[in-house]
């Protein structure tokens, strides 16, 4: 059976085939250059850049040409693709002083600890730290940034911002969830603040993929393994009545490609790829 539609005085179009929904949303995460693909969530690997503000994502890819044209009148005979590039441009409402580094595309930002430490016992867990004290003595308050030792002293770390103190308990809970539950003997220290150098001549490269699912559950990624970002620093406060909008610009580099995946026989320039992800 056909399906007929009237749109605001339209013509009448029958229907009569299945239409994939493409609403949804996205987001964008960043990680260390080369970073494998992947259409799941993975803090421990990617690490979101924050909600994209109103208005969206835009993903610009261009190749260059050079035509040979000949004869009279003249005709093209030939074209080669002698250069590309791409860019993907954005603002987010969601920040913290990493992003900021990341829109500036520099250093990474200096972290200044405070005296209030204490020492994780076993059994915490992603977003649930178990203290040796008290975390309300010691000196722990809602909304301090914590730096947390993931696997013992001196070890890598996370941050995380505090959001539930239990006294009895002495547990502290924190947002957002660590890429793991962090082994005991660790120090948690508060965070006094971050410094961002603004001006550095450093480029310092990335990895960035925008993970977008549909209402059909079929997801689209896109993936591009070296990007720098060129974004020029413009954080717009909005007074009160919006959230802060920072504008990230990465400009894409080119890596090679084995096209024997594709039914080629050699290896190619490209700049990125965009995966459609079907529902398991």
């Amino acid at each position: 059976m056909a399906f007929t539609s009237a749109i605001l005085g339209l013509a009448q179009i029958p229907i009569n085939k299945k239409f994939h929904l493409r609403l949804g949303t996205g987001e964008v995460d960043i990680a260390p250059k080369n970073t494998a693909w992947d259409d799941t969530p993975s803090k421990t690997s990617w690490v979101s850049m924050g909600i994209v503000a109103q208005g969206g994502l835009t993903f610009e890819a261009t190749r260059e040409m050079f035509m040979k044209k000949t004869g009279v009148p003249a005709v093209v005979q030939k074209i080669w693709i002698i250069g590309m590039d791409a860019k993907l441009s954005f603002n987010a409402e969601e920040l913290d002083a990493n992003q900021y580094a990341t829109a500036l595309g520099g250093l990474n930002p200096y972290t200044k600890l405070s005296i209030i430490t204490d020492v994780l016992i076993a059994g915490s867990k992603v977003n649930l730290l178990n203290m040796t004290a008290d975390p309300v003595v010691t000196g722990f308050k809602l909304n301090h940034r914590l730096q947390i030792e993931m696997t013992g002293k001196g070890t890598a770390t996370e941050d995380g911002y505090v959001i539930t103190l239990d006294s009895v308990a002495k547990t502290i809970g924190i947002y957002p969830d660590l890429s793991a539950a962090p082994a005991a003997a660790g120090n948690v220290t508060k965070i006094d603040n971050k410094e961002i150098p603004v001006g550095s001549v450093i480029l310092k490269d990335n990895a960035v993929r925008l993970v977008a699912t549909s209402v059909e559950g079929i997801t689209i990624v896109l993936y591009l393994p070296e990007v720098i970002s060129v974004a020029t620093f413009n954080l717009a406060i909005g007074e009160g009545k919006e959230n802060y909008r920072l504008p990230y610009q990465f400009m894409a580099l080119g890596q090679r490609k084995d096209m024997t995946l594709y039914g080629g026989s050699t290896s190619e320039v490209v700049i990125g790829s965009v995966y459609e992800v079907y529902a398991a």
